[in-house]
């Protein structure tokens, strides 16, 4: 068989070859002292001399590298493509990485486009990092990026300003990780109304008067002796028709030269202007300002999750006292096994356990919120959510306080409602014994939220609100004798009664003068200062008073040790057995792992729902009883988790808040990250 002559092609490929062998013979691969770029022949580097080393582990702005190695195989430059490949892969495929949303549109076509130039640039680098072909001896050459681009813009049918535009993409991808947005659709053709000052002023104007309640706007009226001004009643509810008419209104009077309206002609004044929007256009005017159209909802509740107040509270009383406890809390690890405690096997402290306490109410009529329904067959479900159970429960971070031994389960409506004396008894008679019998030789920890009850004091309890200036009156009420610190007494001090012999109250100023405290230059003492009221037509007893201070009498009684040490009546109770007590911050339902335990039961009553009382009374303890621990404990976890980032200064709801609190599952294949 005949030798075929070598094609013109593989001649040329032999000479360079030999040529490359040559050159790289005559420079050695390690120098002690490496030349610079400029001395060395341009056309006999190698890819191996230490300049061209440091000079391809320079930063990303030599992208793409110079002529004279862009035909030769690089592994600095695979490596920066399989980067800039991987990070443009997340991003064009997000359902594969963590990223939640990909771009779209023109944009994501943009992307897509950067993506298959990089696989074709990193596909023939792969193979000219092989080597010479093992049957032909053949070295892959690469292929100029101009021509790559070049073919992924003719592959999607574009010319030559899109193969550019991939170029210059590409580099800006790999050198920062960004794609230019496209402008289209973002060039202005119309300019809003909204634009105008005057205009905004006038909607700010409107917005800040309607609302809740009425204003008065002033309005010419014409009759046969001319004009006068009268104030009528306008725009009493915020919505984009009244906004459209106010709107209106002020450029029919700022169509004239003259902006007085007491110095303008009748004809002008009575002409009219057709000069108005549309309702849909100050809808789109109020979305801009920042309203939301949604459901109102009747309430008090008011969102002061952010408050100066609470945050001080929650970051100097509540996670400290937490954090100060947390050698003597009693830890269970995730299959509610004890884990041991150098400090309760040593003796040190006596072990804590946190007890959590709250309130639920569940109707017969709430049933599921979402269900399937058909246009012609609508179920029919009764009016308003039924009569109610409401329920008091404890729980610990292993399951509730003695299987359910501790809850009260109450009717409720009419006149039978939860009150703090309820509570007390509750936590008297049942919470603290069936602790001790639950969890022996271990102390108590019980956490409220900032209710109005869970704060009620005893009835003999030492408050300065309640105590009149004169002895006596219709509204005073009996107190419990004190004992007032005195070094002047040999006892350390002595029984101060707060009524006087014959059965009448002591008021403030009898009570100051027996502690020596009531000013005796003769000048006047009032019983507490007074403010204005949110109105500014009335006062009001100032409540920074009854936190301490000079100025009156009650301040100055409430700065005494005796009546800052009273307690509430339930704080109290639990001291007395030997327990202790703390109060969640207000507006932090998330820290309370209980609310967590109320979702899940009230799923359960909402799956199970048969709209009728006696279902209800059956479901409840169900419901309750068919938490399981180890998810009750899963909720006592994220709370930790929670108060962790609060002590670390974390914005609740920012990204690196659900970061730290939230653990993310990617599949049931993968590792919890």
């Amino acid at each position: 068989m005949p030798i075929k002559a070598p094609t013109a092609n593989a001649l040329r490929v032999r000479k360079y070859r030999k040529r490359q062998a040559a050159s790289n013979a005559t420079i050695p691969l390690v120098q002690t002292v490496a030349e610079p770029l400029s001395v060395l022949p341009t056309a006999s580097i190698p890819e191996s001399h230490p300049v061209v080393i440091e000079k391809m582990l320079l930063d990303y702005k030599a992208w793409p590298r110079r002529r004279m190695f862009i035909d030769q195989p690089c592994p600095r430059r695979l490596q920066i493509l399989q980067e800039a490949f991987k990070a443009m892969s997340k991003k064009v495929y997000p359902r594969q990485s963590k990223i939640q949303y990909r771009p779209c549109g023109l944009y994501y076509t943009w992307h897509y486009q950067v993506y298959l130039f990089l696989k074709l640039q990193l596909k023939q680098e792969r193979e000219a990092l092989k080597g010479p072909d093992v049957f032909t001896g053949v070295q892959t050459l690469l292929i100029p990026r101009k021509k790559l681009a070049e073919k992924v813009a003719h592959g999607g049918g574009w010319g030559r300003r899109v193969q550019e535009r991939i170029m210059a993409h590409e580099v800006l991808w790999v050198t920062k990780r960004i794609i230019p947005q496209p402008g289209r659709g973002r060039h202005k053709k119309v300019v809003s109304l909204l634009e105008d000052p005057n205009t905004v002023l006038a909607v700010r104007e409107y917005i800040l008067k309607a609302g809740n309640s009425k204003f008065l706007l002033p309005i010419l009226q014409f009759d046969n002796f001319g004009a006068r001004e009268e104030l009528i009643c306008l725009y009493t509810e915020l919505n984009a028709r009244n906004l459209a008419k106010a709107v209106a209104r002020y450029w029919r009077l700022s169509e004239s030269e003259d902006t007085d309206i007491t110095n303008r002609s009748l004809n002008s004044v009575a002409r009219e202007v057709e000069k108005t929007i549309s309702t849909p256009t100050a809808s789109r005017w109020l979305r801009k300002l920042g309203f939301k159209y949604k459901e109102y909802r009747k309430g008090i509740y008011n969102d002061g999750h952010e408050r100066e107040d609470v945050k001080h509270y929650r970051d100097n009383v509540f996670l400290p006292r937490m954090e100060s406890l947390k050698d003597s809390f009693l830890n269970w690890d995730e299959n509610l096994q004890e884990i041991p405690n150098f400090h309760h096997l040593s003796g040190e402290v006596q072990p804590v356990i946190l007890v959590t306490q709250d309130e639920c109410t569940f109707n017969s009529n709430d049933g599921k919120h979402y269900i399937w329904i058909h246009p012609e067959y609508k179920p029919l479900r009764k009016k308003g959510r039924g009569q109610g159970l409401h329920v008091s429960d404890f729980v610990t971070p292993i399951g509730r306080l003695g299987d359910g031994q501790a809850c009260t389960i109450l009717k409720c409506g009419g006149d039978v409602w939860w009150d703090g004396d309820k509570l007390l008894n509750q936590v008297v008679e049942k919470a603290i014994p069936v602790f001790e019998a639950q969890f022996p030789g271990c102390k108590a920890l019980f956490a409220f939220d900032n209710a109005r009850n869970h704060l009620k004091f005893a009835d003999d309890a030492l408050r300065v609100s309640e105590m009149n200036l004169e002895p006596g009156g219709k509204n005073a009420k009996h107190m419990r004798d004190t004992y007032v610190i005195d070094a002047d007494y040999p006892e350390g001090g002595y029984v101060q009664s707060m009524d006087l012999p014959d059965g009448r109250p002591k008021g403030l100023k009898i009570i100051l003068t027996e502690r020596g405290l009531w000013p005796q230059d003769g000048r006047r003492f009032l019983a507490q200062c007074s403010m204005k009221s949110a109105t500014g037509k009335s006062t009001k007893p100032n409540p920074q008073c009854l936190n301490g201070g000079s100025c009156c009498a009650r301040a100055v009684l409430a700065c005494q040790p005796d009546f800052r040490a009273q307690r509430s009546q339930i704080e109290q109770a639990i001291l007395n057995a030997g327990h202790e007590v703390i109060f969640y911050p207000a507006f932090h339902c998330e820290i309370n792992f209980i609310e967590y335990y109320w979702g899940a039961a009230k799923y359960y009553t909402h799956e199970n729902c048969k709209y009728d009382f006696e279902s209800l009374k059956r479901l409840v303890p169900e419901a309750l009883a068919g938490v399981p621990k180890p998810l009750i404990w899963k909720y006592w976890a994220k709370t930790q988790r929670i108060m962790e980032a609060y002590r670390s200064k974390v914005v609740y709801g920012s990204k690196e808040y659900e970061n730290l609190v939230n653990r993310k599952y990617q599949s049931h294949r993968r590792v919890t990250v």
